[in-house]
């Protein structure tokens, strides 16, 4: 790991602002309920079953009510601001969406905009050194691009997104495409729906022996499923498509995360009073283990979840809303996908938040969010151990008042890379930075 003493992030890197053109005529509508960008991922036991099974997780929670979590020691490093780089940015106010992954001593920024008018993918990848490569387009015509998401699968990445041609066929389908180390594509992209329906938001995870795929997918009669299927090194389909939930249940987003051996689904659905976020472990195979349990206390869930896996186990960290309050929300997990202790929000009633992300770092977590307070608003770094108590939080970029995404990875040698929208007028921007770290 890096010193605090040790100058990093003076990269190679300059790219100039873009002026790209509008949105034409032809694009369809937006997918229904989509969500954006997420991230996510997937183990091994049972077969897929259907909402008739379902539980409702009660009694999942254990120990005390939610506790703020804040104060603590750890032997956790301190954690600070480093240089901050310009990505991309698109004068097309709202265009843009982004994912990153992390795999080795690598990371993988994906993003959409209107290149040529037209949304498509462009990708770029950073080293834990902090070098990187120039941005290579990853699709580059026609359709529409939404939605991207990427995993690292060993010796190469794997990115998905939603696709539409637009005109009178405008059906989203979900396609995946094998880039090389650089983010250039390897091989041709790979179509893995084609059923004439709304397939959305996916989200892509390599697990143990297999890479996992989910996403959501809408009925001519407006019926809301998430659906899982396993693809080969080539994102090709292995199997048929599986019900991960379904039924009278509908979920309204979906994500995926890693867990031990395999992957865990999530996905936000209504709930009595508000959303709640549910999960299940999903099988290599694309199927789901066990029955879907409640994983959040908190009585609205909405916008982000992110999920990570640890030495012995797993956190999920996720925007709560209470009337104008938006707080983040942490919850530990064990390696079967089961909660462990109790949700804790970790902000304050001062120092809102929002679109967290969260990863494995040095025995606890790190944690990434949007912070806003009265003329205070800006990208949030949280060291957070594991059980949930905040050990340091500092802030690492000033931000605009247009809500965007944020994202954390850390590296297998011990490095935090974070990467986020801003807008600033009529304009969005992709920024990223490599975060100073050292023992204290």
């Amino acid at each position: 790991m890096r010193s605090a003493s040790l100058v990093l992030g003076l990269f190679g890197l300059f790219v100039g602002a873009l002026s790209l053109a509008a949105c034409g005529d032809d694009l369809p509508p937006p997918p229904p309920a989509d969500s954006g960008t997420r991230d996510g991922s997937l183990t091994d036991s049972s077969t897929p079953g259907d909402s008739s099974t379902m539980d409702s997780g009660a009694g999942s929670d254990t120990g005390s009510p939610m506790d703020s979590g804040m104060a603590g020691d750890s032997s956790l490093p301190g954690c600070g601001p480093g240089t901050v780089i310009e990505l991309f940015q698109d004068t097309a106010s709202g265009s843009i969406t982004v994912n990153l992954a992390g795999g080795g001593n690598r990371f993988l920024a994906v993003w959409t905009s209107l290149a040529g008018g037209r949304l498509n993918m462009s990708s770029q990848q950073f080293t834990s050194d902090g070098t990187s490569t120039a941005v290579v387009a990853v699709t580059d015509d026609d359709a529409i691009t939404r939605d991207p998401t990427a995993t690292w699968i060993g010796d190469a990445w794997m990115v998905a997104w939603t696709e539409s041609v637009g005109g009178a066929n405008s059906a989203f389908e979900i396609w995946t495409r094998v880039l090389e180390p650089d983010g250039s594509p390897r091989a041709a992209a790979v179509r893995v729906t084609d059923d004439a329906l709304q397939d959305f938001s996916p989200a892509i995870q390599h697990g143990s022996t297999t890479t996992s795929l989910i996403w959501i997918q809408r009925s001519d009669a407006g019926v809301q499923t998430v659906i899982g299927l396993a693809v080969d090194g080539a994102g090709a389909p292995v199997g048929s498509p599986a019900l991960i939930q379904g039924g009278s249940d509908a979920p309204i987003r979906a994500f995926l995360g890693p867990r031990d051996t395999g992957s865990i689904a999530g996905w936000t659905q209504a709930g009595d009073p508000g959303n709640d976020l549910r999960t299940r472990p999903v099988l290599d195979s694309g199927g789901a283990a066990n029955l879907p349990i409640t994983m959040s206390t908190s009585s609205n869930v909405f916008g982000t979840v992110d999920f990570t896996y640890g030495l012995d186990r797993g956190a999920a960290l996720f925007d709560v809303r209470d009337g104008a309050t938006n707080s983040i929300a942490f919850r530990s997990f064990d390696s079967n996908g089961a909660p462990i202790g109790v949700e804790r929000i970790v902000t304050t009633a001062d120092l809102m938040g929002q679109s967290p992300s969260i990863a494995a770092f040095s025995g606890g977590y790190a944690a990434l969010w949007r912070a806003s307070a009265t003329a205070r608003r800006h990208m949030r770094l949280v060291l957070i151990d594991v059980d949930g108590v905040v050990v340091s939080e500092t802030q690492i970029a000033a931000l605009g008042t247009v809500p965007g995404q944020s994202f954390i990875r850390a590296s297998a040698d011990g490095e935090l890379f974070a990467l986020w929208t801003d807008q600033d007028g009529a304009a969005t921007s992709i920024q990223a930075s490599f975060l100073v770290c050292g023992t204290e």
